[in-house]
């Protein structure tokens, strides 16, 4: 993992920085107990979808940052596993249902609101 402000940066936030974060924050602890090299993964992929939302230039460090870890985090607990799970599994001569237990944001809730006034997108109004 390269960090920000070095050059080819994949993350804006090293590990100890997230660590940090993480242990002031409520309902954080799996955090705590995962390897380095998966916390490094996350934050790696949570830059990756923060900056799919907006453009890094456009928001503060700060946000961005915030954002990143938040992602990584909800990356960790909503595994491809979690959006997949599903509820009931009902089969009735030869035709299969399944109910998922809940639809999962691929995006974590936090991340939307905190950086919706930077996004990359704005919704398109049509006047007649």
């Amino acid at each position: 993992m390269i960090s920000y402000p070095e050059s080819g940066y994949n993350s804006l936030v090293t590990t100890d920085y997230a660590n940090e974060y993480f242990a002031d924050r409520i309902n954080a602890e799996s955090w705590d107990a995962m390897p380095e090299a998966t916390k490094e993964k996350l934050l790696i992929r949570g830059y990756r979808v923060v900056t799919s939302y907006v453009n890094e230039s456009d928001a503060p460090l700060l946000d961005m940052q915030t954002a990143q870890m938040e992602q990584a985090l909800y990356e960790y607990r909503f595994s491809p596993d979690a959006f997949n799970d599903p509820l009931a599994v009902v089969s009735i001569d030869g035709v299969r249902a399944e109910f998922a237990k809940s639809v999962v944001a691929r995006m974590a809730p936090e991340v939307v609101l905190l950086l919706k006034p930077y996004r990359k997108w704005n919704a398109i109004s049509i006047e007649r």
